[in-house]
C-alpha cells in the first residue's frame, strides 16, 4: 500500500500548488498500478519491492551471463559510434572513447550493480553511450551526412517499428535539409549554451553548464561520456497503456515538461534522469545505423520533451521528433507548461563512475 499512499501525497501536493495537470497526470499512473495490481500483476508488497509478473522464454541469466550481455551491448555501441563517424573528432584525444576494462569496472561498483539489477528490472535493458564531449554541431553533421543521407540514398531508411516482425516501411527524406532547427533555439544549441539536468523549470532552474558535466561522474561515468541504460523501445507509451514493470509506472505520453521533471523526482523513479540534445542525436543516430529505423515519430505520437535541458535564456525546453510529412528530424523547444498528446518523455539510467 506504500505505492498509493506515495502517490496520493504527490497528487495531493499538485492540487495544492494549482498544477491540475500534473495531478491528472498522477492520477493515471496510479489507475494503471492498481489495475496491474487487480489483475494478479504485481505483488502486495512495499512499492519498492513490487514486481509484476510477465510471461517470458528468456532464460534467467547468471551475474557473469549479465555482465557478458552488457559487454557485448557495450562493444556493440563502441562500434556503431565509430562506424557512424561520430568517433571521428578531436574531441576524443582530450576525452578517449571508455574501454571494455574501463566498463567492467565501472559496472561492478557495489552502487552500479544495484542500480542496474534495480532498473534492468523495470525494463532498461539496452546499453547506450552519449559522448557529452563531442560538440553538438558534429554529432548533428554526423547524424545528417552519415546516417539520413548515406541511408536514404541506399534506399535503407525505415520508419520505426514496434517490433521486429513488423513489415518494412520505407521513410522519406528531405535530403536537401534533412533536419530542422527552431530558430528560436539553434543559437543557443550550436554553441552550446543549454543548460544540463535543471532542478525545477523556474528562473532559478538550478541547471549546469555543459562543462561542469563533463567531469561529473554522476554523470559521466568516464570524462566526457554518460553511459546509460534505456527502455529499448522508440514508440512511447500513450496514456492509459503505460505498464507497471518491477513497481515503476512509465512515463505515458500527455503530460508537460515540467509535469514529467516533478515525477522524475519521486521514489518510483530513483536513478533516472531526463534525456539532453546530445543523449537524442547520438541514440537517433544509432539506432538508425543498427536497425535503419528512425526513432521518435511524431506520427506515432512519440515526440520527445527533452527534459534534462533547459535554454537559461528563454525557460524554453527542447524536444526532438522525427516528422514524415515534412520528411525531416525536427529539433524544437516549448514551455514548460505545453502539454500536447503527441510529446512524452524518455528518461535514461547513468552509471556512475568510480
Amino acid at each position: 500500500m506504500a505505492m498509493e499512499r506515495e502517490h496520493m501525497r504527490a497528487i495531493e501536493a499538485h492540487r495544492e500548488d494549482g498544477n491540475e495537470i500534473g495531478a491528472q497526470f498522477l492520477e493515471g499512473t496510479l489507475k494503471t498500478f492498481l489495475a496491474a495490481k487487480e489483475g494478479g500483476l504485481v505483488k502486495d508488497l512495499p512499492w519498492e519491492e513490487q514486481v509484476v509478473y510477465v510471461s517470458t522464454t528468456e532464460p534467467v541469466l547468471s551475474p557473469e551471463q549479465r555482465e557478458e550481455a552488457l559487454v557485448h551491448q557495450f562493444e556493440t555501441r563502441v562500434a556503431s559510434l565509430a562506424e557512424t563517424g561520430i568517433t571521428e573528432h578531436s574531441f576524443v584525444k582530450r576525452y578517449p572513447i571508455p574501454t571494455r576494462e574501463q566498463f567492467v569496472n565501472i559496472l561492478r561498483s557495489e552502487q552500479n550493480q544495484e542500480l542496474a539489477e534495480r532498473k534492468t528490472a523495470q525494463g532498461f535493458s539496452r546499453l547506450d553511450l552519449t559522448p557529452f564531449a563531442a560538440p553538438t554541431t558534429h554529432l548533428l553533421k554526423k547524424t545528417e551526412a552519415i546516417v539520413i543521407i548515406a541511408r536514404s540514398k541506399a534506399n535503407t531508411l525505415l520508419l520505426s517499428k514496434r517490433d521486429e516482425n513488423e513489415a518494412d516501411h520505407p521513410a522519406a527524406v528531405n535530403t536537401t535539409d534533412p533536419i530542422w532547427i527552431w530558430d528560436g533555439i539553434r543559437g543557443v544549441l550550436t554553441k552550446q549554451g543549454l543548460r544540463y539536468f535543471p532542478e525545477r523549470f523556474t528562473d532559478d532552474h538550478g541547471g549546469r553548464t555543459r562543462k561542469t558535466i563533463l567531469t561529473d561522474p554522476r554523470i559521466c561515468a568516464v570524462p566526457g561520456w554518460s553511459i546509460r541504460f534505456d527502455e529499448p523501445t522508440v514508440i512511447l507509451p500513450q496514456p492509459h497503456q503505460a505498464q507497471t514493470v518491477g513497481g515503476r509506472t512509465q512515463l505515458a505520453t500527455n503530460a508537460t515538461p515540467r509535469d514529467y521533471l516533478t515525477t522524475l523526482s519521486g521514489p518510483m523513479y530513483a536513478g533516472e534522469t531526463g534525456r539532453t540534445i546530445e543523449d537524442f542525436l547520438t541514440d537517433f543516430a544509432v539506432h538508425l545505423h543498427e536497425t535503419g529505423q528512425v526513432s521518435y515519430e511524431w506520427n506515432q505520437q512519440s515526440a520527445v520533451w527533452l527534459i534534462g535541458n533547459v535554454d537559461p535564456q528563454t525557460g524554453f525546453v527542447p524536444d526532438g521528433y522525427w516528422f514524415r510529412g515534412i520528411r525531416q528530424l525536427e529539433l524544437n523547444a516549448g514551455t514548460p507548461g505545453s502539454q500536447f498528446g503527441l510529446w512524452g518523455t524518455a528518461p535514461t539510467v547513468r552509471l556512475i563512475g568510480v
